[in-house]
């Protein structure tokens, strides 16, 4: 029996095999149409496909890069190492403004070394960017490199001296180098000249001071309130006179707060502390239980809950809330050495 192949002629076998060989050659391609990244499972996950999809059509394209950079971190914010790889395509395909302070800000969450010489370098490009300045800046002071960070800063206000938003953002990186009292003398300037939306970060501070102006502030919010339903004014005040060793009327003026927004964690965390300070260390924990119950992401709530654990004698449950804490916050070395602590014992 004579196959197919055998009965066809020499001529008609050329003319199938050129476009079986076309066909195939289009299969391969299409099957080798894939990214060579190390983090393809996270740009194949449902939420990032489609664009994935359009930068395996178009790897050229630098704002798809930068779309997919900005969706990774929308959706998980632990996927830093997936973005910082895509901002890094996007700028090698266009050197954009935009692009480098992204990538400035990201890459100081793994590397601030490495950011300061992405920065400085990126900084030589785009001269007149004050955001640039800034990242740059809070490089610096991750690097603990304080003086050349408050070089750049001042570099940056002294180009546009009366510029609101540049003496904000230099207020920003005084609080991280824990230069209170030069943050508090800008916002009084910005706020006596008329800035009152500066009036919340100035009463903190203020508070946190111990200068009684911020009760004057914090009143005058009160007034202006004729629903009286704001909490900050009252846990401004509160952290005041919490302060000053007034626990009682702290305490009062807390509960307030609480009572204007029942979600304000940062007057129940203070209500907690101070109830802890004061001895109270069963309320105290029945507090922390409601702001975890309330928001179970908060990492300071189960840092004092483990507290009023190990004060109460309950070293496993103290425990497990110090590891809690630390796994939230990795920022919260005090709830790791505390663990390791307990441990020991």
């Amino acid at each position: 029996m004579q196959t197919i192949l055998k009965s066809v002629s020499f001529e008609a076998m050329k003319n199938l095999v050129s476009p079986i060989l076309i066909v195939l050659i289009i299969t391969a391609g299409c099957g080798n149409n894939e990214e060579n990244s190390p983090y393809s499972n996270i740009y194949n996950s449902p939420g990032l496909k489609t664009i994935s999809d359009s930068i395996r059509k178009f790897p050229g394209n630098d704002a798809l890069y930068y779309r997919r950079a900005n969706q990774i971190l929308a959706m998980n914010y632990n996927f830093t190492d997936a973005a910082i790889y895509d901002l890094k395509k996007a700028w090698g395909l266009k050197q954009s403004e935009d692009y480098a302070i992204d990538l400035g800000y990201l890459l100081q969450k793994r590397n601030a070394d490495s950011a300061v010489i992405f920065l400085m370098d990126a900084k030589k490009k785009f001269p007149g960017n004050p955001e640039l300045g800034f990242c740059l800046a809070e490089a610096y002071i991750k690097t603990k490199k304080t003086e050349q960070a408050l070089a750049e800063v001042d570099g940056i206000i002294a180009k546009d001296p009366a510029n609101r938003y540049l003496l904000e953002r230099k207020v920003s990186v005084l609080m991280q180098l824990d230069k209170k009292a030069e943050a508090i003398a800008i916002l009084e300037r910005l706020f006596d000249a008329g800035n009152k939306y500066v009036g919340s970060d100035l009463a903190f501070l203020l508070a946190e001071a111990k200068n009684p102006k911020v009760l004057v502030i914090a009143d005058d919010m009160i007034r202006s309130d004729s629903a009286q339903e704001h909490a900050e004014p009252y846990y401004f005040k509160g952290i005041y006179y919490s302060n000053i060793g007034d626990k009682a009327k702290a305490m009062e003026l807390f509960n307030r707060a609480i009572q204007n927004d029942k979600f304000f964690i940062d007057a129940w965390i203070e209500k907690g502390k101070t109830q802890f300070e004061l001895k109270q260390i069963a309320n105290a924990k029945t507090t922390f239980d409601k702001i975890i119950e309330i928001s179970p992401e908060t990492a300071d709530a189960f840092y004092w809950r483990g507290k009023c654990n190990e004060e109460m004698g309950d070293k496993e449950k103290a425990k497990i809330d110090y590891s809690l804490a630390y796994a939230l916050d990795k920022t919260l070395t005090e709830a790791k050495e505390a663990g390791i602590r307990i441990s020991k014992q």
